[in-house]
Order: C-alpha cells, then sequence, then structure tokens
C-alpha cells in the first residue's frame, strides 16, 4: 500500500465517525425492541426500517446522484435547482411517512408505534436529502456533524430510556422520531435559504433533472432494492412479520456495515466524479482502491463481531428465535453483506461517470433472480423462512456480475491506466 493510498484511507476513516454512531444508534434501537418485542411485533419494525432503507435509495437515486453528476459537469450552483429539489424532497418525504405508518398499520401494528414510525421515516428522508445536498455542493462536514448529532441524540434518548426502564417498542419508536426531527430541524437551518425558496420554486428544473439522468438511477434503485431486499417483501406479506424474524434478526447484527458503506459512497461518489471530469483518472483508481479496502475492512469486522455475538450468545433472539435458523439467516446475509462490499467501487464510479443507464439494466436483471429465488424457498420450504435469504445471495451476485460487465464496457484498462 503507498504513501498516498494510506493518506486516502485515513482521509477517508475521519468522515465515517458520524455514520458509526449513527449506525450504532440504529442498533441500539434495534436491539431494544427485539428484546422487548414478540418476533412479530420486531419482523414488522424491521420491515419499516427496510422501507425507510428504500426511501433513502430513492432519495440518493432522485437527488445524491443526478445532483453530483449535473453540478460535477458544469461546475456551476444553479439557484433553480436548489429550491425546486428541496420542493420535491419536502412533498416525497411525506409520502414516505405515510407509506412507513400504512403499512405498519395494515400489518397489525400498534396505531402509536406506527404514527411515530411514520413521523422517523418521513423525517429520516428529508435529512438524508439536506445531508445529500451538502455532498453535492461540496461541504462535507455539514454531513458528518448532521450524522453525529443524530446519533448522539438517538443514543441519548435510548440510554434515558435504558435507565428509567421505559424500553417498550412504542417508546423507542418516539424516541428515534424525535431525535430524527429534532436532527432534521438543525439540518434545515443549513437550508433555509433554500426551503424559503421552495415555496415558491416551480418544479420544472427537478423535472428536467430527473429526465437527464434521474430516471435511469431510479430504475436501478427500484431494481437494486428488488435484487438486496426482495426476501423482506415476499416473507413479510407472504408468510408474515414473524416469519422475517429470524432474518431480521441476521440483518440487524450486519446494519453498521451497511450504514457506513451507504454514508461512505455518498462522501466518495462527488470527489470520484470530479476526478473523471478533470481526467484524472489515476487518481479516480486510487481513490476505488481506497473505497474497496474500507468496504472490505467494515464488511470483515462486522461479520466477526455479529459471528462472535451469536457464538457467545446463543439465546441472544430469546424466545421465538431458533439458533440453527438464527446461524442460516446470518451466513446468507453475511454472504450478501460480502458480495455486496465487493462490488460497491465499480458501482460508485459508474454512478459518477453518469452511467446509469447500465447500472439501472444490471439492477433490473438482478431482481427477477432475487424473487424467484427467495418464492421457491417461500413456496417449497415455508417453514424454513431462513433460507428465503438465498434470495440476497442470489439476487447479489447476479447484481455484481452485471455492474462487472458494464464496468467493463465503460471503462477499458487502456482508459483506467492512461495517465498512470
Amino acid at each position: 500500500m503507498t504513501g498516498r493510498t494510506l493518506s486516502l484511507l485515513s482521509g477517508r476513516l475521519l468522515p465515517l465517525t458520524g455514520p458509526l454512531v449513527l449506525s450504532a444508534a440504529g442498533l441500539v434501537a434495534m436491539v431494544l425492541v427485539q428484546q422487548s418485542a414478540t418476533p412479530a411485533l420486531f419482523g414488522l419494525f424491521a420491515f419499516c426500517v427496510v422501507l425507510s432503507g428504500f426511501g433513502q435509495g430513492l432519495c440518493n437515486a432522485l437527488f445524491a446522484t443526478p445532483l453530483v453528476v449535473a453540478l460535477a459537469r458544469t461546475g456551476e450552483r444553479d439557484n433553480r435547482l436548489v429550491p425546486a429539489c428541496v420542493l420535491a424532497a419536502l412533498v416525497l418525504s411525506g409520502l414516505t411517512g405515510i407509506l412507513v405508518w400504512a403499512s405498519a398499520v395494515l400489518l397489525g401494528g400498534p396505531q402509536t408505534f406506527a404514527l411515530a414510525l411514520g413521523f422517523w421515516a418521513g423525517a429520516a428522508f428529508l435529512r438524508w436529502f439536506f445531508r445529500s445536498l451538502d455532498l453535492a455542493l461540496l461541504a462535507p462536514s455539514r454531513a458528518v456533524r448532521s450524522d453525529l448529532l443524530t446519533g448522539t441524540l438517538t443514543l441519548a434518548g435510548l440510554v434515558v430510556l435504558v435507565l428509567t426502564g421505559a424500553t417498550g417498542p412504542a417508546t423507542v419508536a418516539k424516541v428515534m422520531a424525535g431525535a430524527m426531527l429534532l436532527a432534521l430541524g438543525l439540518a434545515a437551518l443549513a437550508h433555509r435559504t433554500a426551503l424559503r425558496s421552495a415555496l415558491k420554486a416551480p418544479l420544472a428544473p427537478f423535472i428536467t433533472l430527473t429526465r437527464q439522468h434521474g430516471r435511469w438511477a431510479l430504475l436501478g434503485v427500484a431494481g437494486a432494492e428488488m435484487a438486496a431486499n426482495g426476501h423482506a417483501y415476499v416473507v413479510t406479506l407472504v408468510l408474515g412479520p414473524a416469519a422475517f424474524a429470524p432474518i431480521a434478526l441476521a440483518t440487524l447484527l450486519l446494519r453498521p456495515f451497511g450504514v457506513v458503506l451507504m454514508a461512505l459512497v455518498g462522501f466518495e461518489r462527488p470527489a470520484l466524479a470530479d476526478c473523471l471530469r478533470r481526467g484524472a483518472r489515476l487518481e479516480a483508481d486510487r481513490r476505488m482502491e481506497v473505497l474497496g479496502r474500507i468496504a472490505a475492512l467494515a464488511v470483515a469486522v462486522n461479520l466477526l463481531a455479529a459471528a462472535g455475538l451469536v457464538a457467545v450468545l446463543p439465546e441472544i433472539g430469546g424466545e421465538g428465535y431458533s439458533p440453527s435458523l438464527l446461524w442460516t439467516a446470518l451466513a446468507l446475509v453475511s454472504a450478501g453483506a460480502v458480495l455486496r462490499a465487493l462490488r460497491t467501487p465499480q458501482s460508485v464510479a459508474l454512478q459518477a461517470e453518469g452511467a446509469l443507464r447500465p447500472l439501472a439494466m444490471a439492477s433490473l436483471r438482478a431482481a427477477p433472480v432475487a424473487l424467484g429465488a427467495t418464492l421457491l424457498v417461500v413456496l417449497c420450504a415455508p417453514g424454513l423462512p431462513a433460507l428465503a435469504a438465498l434470495g440476497i445471495v442470489a439476487g447479489e451476485l447476479a447484481l455484481a456480475a452485471g455492474i462487472a460487465r458494464a464496468f467493463g464496457a465503460k471503462f477499458s484498462a487502456r482508459e483506467r491506466l492512461a495517465d498512470a
């Protein structure tokens, strides 16, 4: 590893402090819910977290990636584009909150619990938008502060719940929602000018941006969601939230990796787009190498910690969670996480280059593979719902292969090493 690579590596680890705190807060919240809720209610909670994650993926597709590509190509700051995007984000955050609330109610969740999750999901969408906007405008320090603040507020509230013994699922959801709303309010202060302008802004610049860059990113996110999380929808809707609980618990143990990776991609995408715009392919290669190393380190540490925790505390799931099912789910979810880490550098490079169509096609081809594998397990072995996580592995394999083909077609070896 060269000195330049070491410098890049250390420079990327510092901004991850915010996502790490945020990840810890999410992990503590899910553990508290898992320990105090029935498997069915915990499965419902985890399903709502998946829905919220899909909302953040939509935010990336509609705002983060298109804004990075548009601003990297023009080098300008369109005074009409940002308010239009803010207005669209406000509408979509409300719809996200309504979707999560309605899903929780329809799947049998208590009304207070569902309402708190709806507020949390809507606020999380809008906070993620402001965070993505900060990164697109090359203000990463604000994004780091936002992550730190959100995670710290959530952790502080959860600590109070633990100390007072009030760790019921609805109370945890209320703390999550309150912390997210407070963090959102402080993040919005940094963009108060754009918020004021958004009230009278036309949506035309956002619609143009979506037509130019967002439609393929949107299709890509939809396909990737089905490839990576299609099992959650199939198992929950066909077999019920309780059947999803073992996979949800395994996913919970690997959640820190997912949070860190998503945040890392958000930091690297604008920088990589700038490298490609300037034609600095060697620097882009170095950034991809560092991204791959950090992703590999993150998934390795998380896998070892998760496996060690289950080995030392096999009863971690409590009643309703068979240790054998939990180990099966953890093994399959872990395999999917490793594949995701391996494909990330090439995926981010394609996003930064604006090659969103081949990414979308790779995702759309992977989606039926994942859904087909999951349905096969659900229909043939409904008594072993943890095996439905095979859909994760099948989808990630297909997605990694598709992304590798798209990357090879877009970046030939000669082009990537032209300025070596």
